[in-house]
């Protein structure tokens, strides 16, 4: 019972350690995101310019054309 109980704190502790690790990634990949980003779009042979200016907390986008 001991050894179940052990077993399974320790993988509540590693669990958590990756967790942490996903959220630190998430969060750099986000702060690499804070420019606005453009793209140019043909459609129906016309052409024009897209561009997206991400939120500051990274979770959504303003999209212009």
């Amino acid at each position: 019972m001991v050894i179940g109980a052990l077993g399974l704190s320790v993988f509540a502790v590693h669990l958590q350690a990756s967790n942490d690790a996903r959220d630190r990634r998430k969060a750099a990949r986000a702060a690499a995101y804070k420019d606005v980003s453009a793209i140019v779009l043909t459609i129906d042979r016309v052409r024009r310019q897209a561009m997206a200016k991400r939120s500051k907390d990274g979770r959504s986008a303003e999209v212009s054309v």
